[in-house]
Formats: structure tokens, C-alpha cells, sequence
């Protein structure tokens, strides 16, 4: 929103400088933007792409034309992940880790693996000790890798204020050889 006073009266130019760029551009009534010639403009669905972008009000009549300063656009988002996660395939007794396929969010966020067992049950919430740490990192370690994980599935459960994202899976082979 801007107030701008003068006679006579001033017209109203909103612009945009997109985020890592020196130069403005007029708004027009499309898309995100409205009001792009009144005291408020609003900008609507915005998108991760927009982070950082600077909208000002332009304020013109037949004495001056007059800016008003930049305001830079937060745009608040849940995680989500950047790839799947891997299946890991690893002898017994041998040490592995599943490591985030990369997270992306506009806030800090917390971790959690959490293990589904090949034998039956349901997704169970890891805790350090036994074979794993890291488990609220984005690195789970598991030391040693045993038999009876042979198919067990893994994932990561990422919380931030704005919202939970879950990885894909990756699934633990066993085998009785290290792989080549």
C-alpha cells in the first residue's frame, strides 16, 4: 500500500524488479497482479520464483513524479524435496547411510527417518541407538547393516511451520556380498 498527496491529484504506476535484477517494469492488471494503478496492489498465487522480488508505487502529475521505496516480497513455503531417495543395496554387517535427497524450504525445518519394517507393521519413528544415528539429521547411519533389514523401507519426514513433506522411500537390500 502507498499514499501519495499532491494537486493535482497524481496518477498511480506500480513496478516490479525481479529478485538479482536492476530494472523496473510496470505492472499491468494480469495474472498475480491487480490494482496495479491504485494506493494497493496485490499480488496473488505467488511462487517460490518470486523470492526477493521489490514492487514500488510510482506517483506522477504535471509537477514531479515521485517513487516510493522498494518493498521486497517474502514468499512463505512448506519443504519439499529435491530428488527420491536412493536405494541402498550393501552386504551384512557392513555400515550404510541414507542421506536427504535435498530439501528445499523458506524456513528452518525438522527431521525425522522413520523405518518401515519388510516383516509387517507400520512407518515407526527411528530414535538414536542400536544400529542408527542421525536420525533427526540428513544423514541416517546404520551401523551394522544386518540380515533381518533385508527389505526394510526408510524414509525422511521433514516439519516446518508452514507444513510436512514426506521423501520417497529407498529400500535396503541385503546382500551376502558387497556389491561392485
Amino acid at each position: 500500500t502507498a499514499t501519495f498527496i499532491g494537486t493535482p491529484a497524481p496518477t498511480l504506476q506500480w513496478q516490479r524488479q525481479p529478485s538479482g535484477s536492476g530494472t523496473w517494469s510496470n505492472l499491468t492488471n494480469a495474472g498475480n497482479y491487480s490494482g496495479v494503478t491504485t494506493g494497493t496492489l496485490t499480488v496473488s498465487a505467488t511462487t517460490r520464483g518470486m523470492v526477493g522480488d521489490q514492487f514500488r508505487c510510482v506517483a506522477t502529475n504535471v509537477f514531479n513524479t515521485v517513487f516510493s521505496y522498494g518493498g521486497i516480497l517474502t514468499v512463505n513455503y512448506g519443504p519439499t524435496f529435491d530428488l527420491p531417495l536412493a536405494n541402498i543395496s550393501m552386504p551384512a554387517g557392513w555400515p550404510t547411510a541414507f542421506i536427504s535427497p535435498g530439501i528445499t524450504c523458506s524456513l528452518p525445518v525438522t527431521l525425522q527417518w522413520q523405518r518401515l519394517p519388510a516383516s509387517g507393521g507400520d512407518w515407526a519413528t527411528l530414535t538414536d541407538g542400536g544400529a542408527y544415528s542421525g536420525v533427526t539429521t540428513g544423514g541416517l547411519s546404520i551401523i551394522p547393516v544386518t540380515a533381518a533389514m533385508n527389505g526394510d523401507q526408510f524414509r525422511l519426514v521433514a516439519t516446518c511451520s508452514f507444513g510436512t513433506a514426506t521423501s520417497s522411500t529407498g529400500t535396503l537390500t541385503v546382500t551376502s556380498t558387497y556389491p561392485i
